[in-house]
């Protein structure tokens, strides 16, 4: 019950759409943002690079009234990174939220967009306040992860074509991003047998132990009916002693 990898997402969000439009003029890219990292504190400017192709590049940090970058946000995917084209002018680039609850709000840098989908994959830094800058966190899950600070949880949820759909929800755990509960429908055709007529499976996973483990799994959606998933609630976040501020 994984989610696409990044490369399909690419892909599917390029298919037809690349091929009519041109690059988008970068002059006229929406790439210019300001950010505060806390209440009271002075802004700071993030400026997205777009290259000549309309490709999304890396980010430049300024303070406030600065003219000299503070820091450059490297793309974390490069490779990846979607290219803009004609009618992409006001789209978001860049986001903010507190990803790991230390009361600072972390900067996202948008690399792929899937339209169909309604998916986003993001570069996230998070703001270090010893050192006042922003550091790649590769261990965000993507796509969309959705920060709650009542629970110090992240989620993600995700749903592809023919139905098939998972949520997961995560903590932090001694600096690490670990998954608590997972839950899901997966189309995956009937089998033989009592299954025949019942392609969908419903499943639900949650950490026991220190292990992810299926505590509930059934096949739904029997005799073209709508199928149903299974309850899944997730452990409560403060026994893995959520990252405090």
């Amino acid at each position: 019950m994984k989610t696409l990898p990044l490369m399909w997402l690419l892909l599917l969000g390029c298919v037809g759409r690349c091929q009519q439009l041109r690059p988008l003029d970068s002059t006229t890219a929406k790439t210019e943002y300001s950010f505060v990292v806390r209440p009271g504190r002075p802004p700071l400017t993030v400026r997205v690079e777009i290259g000549a192709g309309g490709k999304i590049g890396d980010a430049l940090v300024f303070r406030h009234d600065g003219s000299t970058p503070l820091q450059r946000l490297a793309s974390c995917r490069p490779d990846l990174a979607m290219e803009l084209y004609q009618g992409d002018e006001n789209m978001v680039l860049v986001e903010q939220a507190d990803f790991n609850f230390d009361g600072y709000d972390d900067l996202k840098l948008l690399q792929v967009y899937v339209p169909h989908l309604g998916k986003s994959t993001f570069c996230v830094y998070l703001w270090d306040e010893k050192t006042s800058r922003f550091q790649y966190e590769p261990q965000i899950p993507m796509p969309d992860p959705i920060p709650h600070p009542e629970s110090q949880t992240i989620t993600t949820h995700n749903e592809y074509m023919g139905g098939t759909s998972s949520d997961s929800v995560y903590v932090w755990l001694a600096g690490k991003i670990i998954p608590i509960a997972e839950w899901g429908l997966a189309n995956e055709g009937g089998s033989a047998g009592a299954n025949a007529d019942c392609p969908w499976t419903a499943w639900c996973s949650k950490r026991i132990n220190g292990k992810m483990r299926n505590v509930a799994m059934k096949r739904t959606g029997c005799n073209a009916s709508d199928p149903e998933p299974v309850r899944c609630t997730p452990p409560a976040p403060s026994v893995y002693a959520p990252r405090k501020p």
